[in-house]
């Protein structure tokens, strides 16, 4: 800019790469030479080429939001290593002066449940994903998560061979009360299948069947308020002695279920943040100070003990100081 000399608006490399941690051994992100490229708002279309190196620049860009789009080889997607699915748009201001690297990575993908002793999809679950010559059971792998849609995904995986794994670090976890479990559902490394993809290739039933789960039991919390539950924010939690904190399942208003695990101990406990303004206007003209937070009386519960399902968390009164 000193020497008056144009200054590109964007720019940055083009590579061709892999996700994080499934990259092949030795195997660098090589940049992508002479692949054209298109940025595209409602406005405007610019258009450039990667040098020899990878290395790419729009110029005299106005603001606004743009598309980024590459002519890629077969079977690849521009997007970041990062992300997951193809590149979002991208915000560009006036004057804007900035690096963008961007990756190309392949359209590989693997799919599927980590199904419980039912054959139903586990509510929470993690899976780690690997190569197959690079396994340790003391290193992660690339990290995947089963929620409330049932599945687990993992894409943009290149060609090559592949082990998939549920509770890698064997925790025991009441969320997901089931040991390590390679697919499709052995314990042991050596009797894992091995996933082999070609390139641009998708797996979408790669379930994991577990069996075998640590012994639990289900215990449900009422909460109660002295004086009528005042207007707030309410948190419940479980705190175990040791290992992983259930989950609180809304049942309905103040109900909540937890599941325990057999071998563990845990405190269960309660607050509200308070909403001074709104609990001011139901005490109308009474001038005084509202506490923050009114916290409940704590319940401890021993997961062996199976006759204990239900517990009542009571809060005190939320207490006005008068000024």
């Amino acid at each position: 800019m000193r020497k008056h000399q144009r200054v590109a608006s964007v720019f940055g490399v083009l590579r061709r790469s892999d996700p994080p941690l499934l990259a092949p051994a030795d195997d660098p992100d090589d940049p992508l030479p002479h692949i054209k490229l298109k940025l595209r708002s409602k406005d405007d279309r610019f258009a450039t080429s990667t040098g020899p190196d990878g290395v790419y620049s729009f110029y005299d860009v106005h603001a606004g939001e743009y598309h980024f789009s590459a002519s890629l080889p077969a079977r690849m997607e521009l997007t970041e290593k990062t992300l997951p699915g193809a590149l979002p748009p991208i915000k560009i201001p006036n004057g804007a002066c900035f690096e963008y690297n961007v990756d190309a990575l392949p359209l590989g993908k693997i799919r599927g449940s980590v199904l419980g002793p039912d054959e139903k999809p586990l509510n929470l679950a993690s899976v780690e994903l690997y190569r197959a010559d690079r396994f340790k059971d003391t290193e992660p792998g690339l990290w995947g998560f089963q929620g409330s849609k049932g599945e687990f995904e993992f894409d943009h995986v290149g060609p090559g061979e592949y082990i998939l794994v549920f509770n890698r670090t064997n925790r025991k976890d009441p969320n997901s009360p089931f040991p390590r479990t390679f697919y499709p559902g052995v314990s042991e490394q050596n009797e894992t299948a091995v996933i082999t993809l070609k390139d641009g290739e998708q797996l979408l039933n790669a379930n994991i069947q577990v069996n075998d789960g640590y012994p639990t039991h289900k215990i449900r919390a009422q909460l109660k308020w002295k004086d009528g539950r005042p207007p707030g924010e309410v948190t419940i939690m479980a705190k175990a002695s040791e290992g992983e904190n259930p989950a609180a399942q809304r049942i309905g208003e103040g109900v909540y279920d937890f599941t325990l695990l057999q071998s563990g101990h845990y405190t269960i406990s309660a607050w509200e943040d308070l909403d001074p303004q709104r609990l001011s206007q139901r005490r109308g003209k009474e001038t005084c100070t509202i506490p923050a937070r009114i916290d409940a009386e704590p319940a401890t519960v021993d997961g062996a003990d199976a006759e204990i399902t239900e517990i009542t968390l009571t809060f005190p009164s939320a207490a006005c100081h008068k000024e």
